[in-house]
């Protein structure tokens, strides 16, 4: 065509589709914020949590374009950042290294084999489940336990609680929004139910409100019925004690007020089975510094009979991974002054919250 240049040789219609993209996805962080800031702010203007909750429950276009803004920005963090991966990754791994003994996944692995090489490999929560032996033995007799005694308890536990060849991690993941654990390399060990409030177009996830979501002792892990506004239905019953691992990513920060906030982690101890693990990945948008509202996490979780196994706390995330270590399927009553989850500055009683920023 002589010395004219056929669209897109120059860069020209590259560069403007990635712009087009990068501003779209810059709208999408702000109306996720948006979203953040009205469901504070209606609870400090004096409206009761059941009732700004309601009404979000009823806003559809606006849970919808939530929704959406959500997945774009799994598709920018999927395509040029580290943060959705990094959250996906860990997740998985802790899920994976809690219960197998795939030395892949084994971020631990390396350093247990240098300090005892002797030793033989066991899930996570055989290891831990042996660290409680081993620290009744020593509170008991005043010295450690033997390790032949130590082996021997391990075989044992690993009889009772190592899963078949071939048997499935149940895992429940909650917010899932467009279902991105079930494109982890290493998802094909578990069998996830993605539940969200309102689950992205297009998405195998299904509509559930977990802060109101009923338990039942059911054969399978979850009662669904046909939903207007989710393709696979919505769930209002789970099966009680039916999982193996539960995951909380970025829902926590999502709940305006810290009641809700504990209401979901009743929920997961009655969603776990016994010994079941309890993953939260939650952003450090607040507070960088002061992890003030960590310790009071610990301190709630802990009341609750959870036992925290990890803690990971990075420049924009902190993860955190818990032990369920109750035998009873529903949880215990807490006091006031426990049963409460705050996150940095955001209680609706704190007017640090509302200065947009």
């Amino acid at each position: 065509r002589g010395g004219e240049m056929a669209p897109g040789e120059d860069g020209v219609d590259a560069t403007t589709g990635e712009q087009a993209m990068e501003e779209a996805q810059a709208q999408g962080r702000e109306l996720i914020k948006e979203h953040h800031y009205n469901l504070r702010k209606r609870l400090r203007d004096g409206r009761s949590v059941a009732e700004v909750w309601q009404a979000n429950l009823a806003d559809h276009a606006a849970l919808e374009g939530y929704a959406k803004a959500m997945k774009g920005l799994g598709d920018e963090w999927n395509g040029k950042r580290d943060g959705a991966p990094e959250r996906v990754d860990w997740i998985v791994k802790t899920v994976l290294e809690y219960y197998t003994t795939q030395e892949d996944v084994d971020r631990g692995a390396a350093k247990r084999a240098k300090k005892a090489p002797e030793a033989r490999r066991v899930t996570g929560l055989v290891r831990h489940l042996a660290k409680d032996r081993k620290r009744e033995y020593f509170q008991q007799h005043r010295e450690h336990m033997p390790d032949e005694q130590l082996a021997g308890i391990e075989r044992e536990l690993s009889q009772q609680h190592d899963k078949a060849a071939g048997q499935l991690i149940n895992v429940l993941d909650v917010g899932s929004c467009y279902n991105p654990l079930a494109e982890h390399e290493h998802a094909g060990a578990c069998d996830i139910l993605p539940i969200d409030l309102c689950p992205a177009p297009d998405s195998d996830v299904y509509a559930c409100d977990f802060s109101s979501v009923g338990f039942e002792t059911l054969e399978k892990k979850a009662v669904v019925v046909p939903s207007p506004h989710a393709p696979l239905g919505s769930i209002p019953k789970l099966r009680l004690s039916g999982f193996d691992a539960v995951a909380f990513c970025l829902l926590l920060s999502y709940m305006p007020c810290p009641a809700m906030r504990y209401k979901c982690l009743q929920n997961a101890f009655c969603a776990l089975r016994p010994h079941g693990l309890l993953v939260i990945i939650t952003p450090r948008t607040v507070g960088k510094k002061d992890l003030a509202w960590l310790a009071a996490w610990n301190r709630t979780l802990d009341a609750m009979h959870f036992q925290r196994i990890a803690q990971d706390i990075k420049a924009k995330i902190v993860c955190l991974a818990y032990k369920k270590r109750s035998l009873d399927s529903f949880p215990p009553d807490l006091p006031p002054e426990l049963a409460t989850v705050p996150i940095g500055a955001d209680d609706a009683t704190n007017p640090k919250l509302f200065s947009k920023r």
